[in-house]
């Protein structure tokens, strides 16, 4: 019984192992992840699986609904890992090098990218009180900004209004 539980209890976590390192947000997700994609991915044709399982990675961490991370993301750089502003922000979600202390070229990486973009996102929808019009502007040129960017934020609203045509936009927005 022992020799057959190290046998088959080996090769499970050896399974386990070799299926979290390469899909590990598959691993434990809650069922309709991959339908979830294929809506989303209609919507946003540039979006990759990759890209998803941060996003939904991301999600769950910083408590942050993955249409929100992916309205910001598209309004962004358009889902382009390599894109970069002419303000130095970097990847995905358009990291400013000052929030990160390692090399700013390392923002380019997708995981850390999306991660310390949701983590600032986060951090703006707390100091906005939810409002997610305020984070947006926050967001966008900082808390201390001077310039409205109308069309950035509109941009927002339409992928969320998008994301959700069977929720009015209002209850998407405050429940946030």
């Amino acid at each position: 019984m022992i020799a057959k539980f190290r046998r088959y209890g080996l090769l499970t976590l050896v399974f386990l192992f070799v299926r979290m390192s390469f899909m590990s947000t598959f691993a434990f997700t809650d069922g309709d992840f991959e339908r979830r994609f294929r809506a989303y991915s209609e919507q946003y044709p540039e979006l990759t699986l990759e890209i998803y399982a941060l996003v939904y990675r991301a999600g769950l961490v910083y408590d942050i609904d993955e249409r929100v991370i992916l309205a910001f993301m598209d309004a962004e750089s358009q889902f382009n890992p390599k894109a970069i502003s002419v303000s130095g922000a970097r990847g995905l979600m358009q990291v400013m090098p000052f929030w990160y202390r390692g090399n700013a070229d390392d923002l380019y990486a997708p995981y850390l990218n999306v991660m310390t973009g949701s983590a600032i996102l986060k951090h703006y929808l707390e100091m906005a009180r939810g409002n997610l019009l305020l984070a947006a502007q926050y967001y966008n040129a900082g808390p201390n900004g001077k310039t409205f960017n109308g069309p950035y934020i509109i941009r927002i609203v339409e992928n969320l209004a998008r994301s959700s045509p069977e929720r009015p936009l209002k209850s998407l927005v405050a429940r946030i």
